[in-house]
């Protein structure tokens, strides 16, 4: 059921080109050959190929296209970057691809990934609906090889792509569910394990997702195991959201329970207690009435969690930006909004993007100091005083002064910037204090891993380029076995200026990841390299 190589067009026909939009922008024309990243001249011309691509051989409109590149440039000046950008993909691809009529414009001889992977699906779907559950397996085996990532435009701080990603990403969870489902019922329980358990890291709250690892795990003759993940579930639900798994899904624990040949774990006692819940309210369907501003506050809490710790180490800043959007909305704390909006800003604020976070973080320094969290406090001035470096702002000994005298305890993100501020400013003396500094308060591996990244930035700096290299290194196998990319940029450009003295092969290697990583594409000015 599984696929180790994507499809390919290459005998489909000899004057197509291939678009491929998941997990990167590439083009390859028609006879094979890669558009390099240069011969767009701008990211809104690599952007323009994609919107276009999205609904290749359908025209677009040129209010549509100006609305969603070109929204704050006024009419006529929009019209005319339009006019550039269509001229050079004309020139990059060659003739007899992009037109243009009275309706707008559109590509044509073309193929695209995501296209393709939403007809996939739905032939999927219509195969399951009609029990052709062999057919079903492969096309999504076809599909899942397809989706490389989710979509990635040129140009991450547009706005036009979130609902197309949006709806790429929710179709690829469904696939995975799917695939979990059908190879459980074909039997091939070790596939399915792999797929439900993809689909759990992309939505750790899916039911389904838990159900089917679930079944798979007992499938496979590993009851035991089915229970334990059951218990893990319930637990997480119970902390990050204070709710319990429905009802089909204890149900299907309970089955298990019978067939368990060994002692049951926690859970079963918890379950021997709670009554049925199928027609309880969510207020009371633990036995008591839960506080519904409480309630609000631990499902906002849960957002910021995930955006935190799996979205932005990630690099997925949209779905990042989406659950904090959730979790501003859903409280009216002022110390989980603050926390809410540091979420939204916090790849622009620690990668050089600082001028438009500057007016949000701002607002959220005003909540902080309206909570009761000194470390909160101290990490948003501490976040301010960056954006005064990166900007040179006037005021920047000030926030220097009170983040550095501020009372609380120091934690690998506070620790983590005044490293980098003090490097950058070459105040050596008080870089190795704040490194040297205990950790009272462990946030997290990524936070880890930016703090010590702070400490190799100043070991290059002060003649330690082995000491660089040891915690360079160590960060990159961290961030690349957690699937976490947010650091590898900055950690391999590093590391490189580090090797490129005395070992040229680590160095040329550590440039070919780091170039397929970026795929020439950098948002921020400090991932420029």
């Amino acid at each position: 059921m599984t696929s180790s190589s994507q499809p390919s067009i290459a005998a489909e026909s000899s004057d197509r080109i291939e678009i491929r939009l998941l997990g990167g922008f590439r083009v390859h024309r028609a006879d094979g050959s890669l558009v390099e990243d240069r011969e767009w001249r701008t990211a809104k011309t690599a952007d323009l190929v994609c919107l276009l691509a999205l609904r290749a051989d359908r025209y677009v409109s040129v209010d549509s296209l100006l609305e969603a590149l070109w929204p704050s440039v006024e009419p006529q000046r929009g019209r005319g970057s339009l006019r550039t950008a269509a001229s050079q993909i004309r020139q990059v691809l060659g003739p007899g691809h992009l037109y243009r009529g009275i309706e707008g414009l559109k590509l044509g001889k073309v193929w695209v990934d995501a296209l393709s992977f939403t007809d996939l699906t739905t032939d999927v779907r219509r195969l399951l609906d009609t029990g052709d559950l062999t057919a079903a397996a492969m096309i999504i085996s076809e599909a899942v090889a397809l989706y490389s990532g989710d979509l990635s435009p040129r140009d991450e701080r547009g706005d036009w792509a979130l609902p197309a990603r949006r709806a790429l990403s929710d179709c690829y969870q469904g696939l995975l569910l799917d695939a979990a489902e059908t190879a459980v019922a074909l039997g091939e329980m070790r596939e399915a394990v792999e797929f439900a358990g993809r689909g759990l890291g992309l939505d750790p709250f899916s039911e389904r997702a838990a159900r089917a690892l679930m079944r798979a795990h007992a499938g496979g003759g590993e009851v035991s195991r089915a229970l334990r993940e059951y218990d893990r579930f319930r637990r997480m639900l119970a902390q990050e959201l204070g709710s319990e798994p429905s009802s089909e899904t204890r149900q299907l624990y309970l089955r298990l329970l019978v067939e368990s040949p060994g002692p049951a774990p926690e859970s079963a006692a918890v379950l021997s207690v709670v009554p049925a819940l199928d027609n309880e309210t969510p207020e009371t369907s633990s036995g008591s009435t839960i506080d519904v501003l409480g309630e609000r506050a631990q499902t906002a809490q849960a957002r910021l969690e995930l955006a935190m710790k799996v979205f932005i180490p990630r690099r997925q800043f949209g779905r990042a930006r989406l659950l904090a959007k959730e979790a501003f909305d859903l409280s009216d704390l002022p110390e989980l909004r603050a926390r809410a909006i540091t979420a939204m800003w916090l790849p622009e604020i620690l990668l050089g993007g600082a001028r438009q976070a500057e007016e949000p973080l701002t607002k959220a320094a005003g909540l902080a100091c309206e909570g009761m969290d000194p470390r909160l406090r101290r990490r948003v001035d501490v976040l301010r005083c960056l954006m005064a470096h990166d900007l040179g702002h006037l005021d920047f000994d000030a926030l220097w002064h009170a983040a550095g005298e501020a009372v609380a305890p120091a934690d690998d993100y506070w620790i983590a910037v005044m490293v980098r501020i003090a490097t950058e400013r070459h105040d050596f003396d008080f870089a190795k204090y704040a490194a040297g500094l205990p950790i009272q308060d462990i946030v997290d591996p990524f936070g880890r891993d930016l703090r010590e990244l702070a400490v190799a930035g100043l070991y290059l700096a002060i003649g330690q380029p082995a000491e660089a290299t040891e915690l360079l290194r160590s960060i990159v196998e961290s961030e690349s076995r957690d699937r976490a990319t947010l650091l590898l940029p900055e950690a391999l450009a590093r590391l490189i200026m580090a090797e490129a003295a005395t070992d040229r092969v680590a160095a040329q290697n550590d440039f070919d990841l780091l170039d397929e990583i970026l795929g020439g594409r950098h948002r921020f000015a400090r991932e420029t390299v």
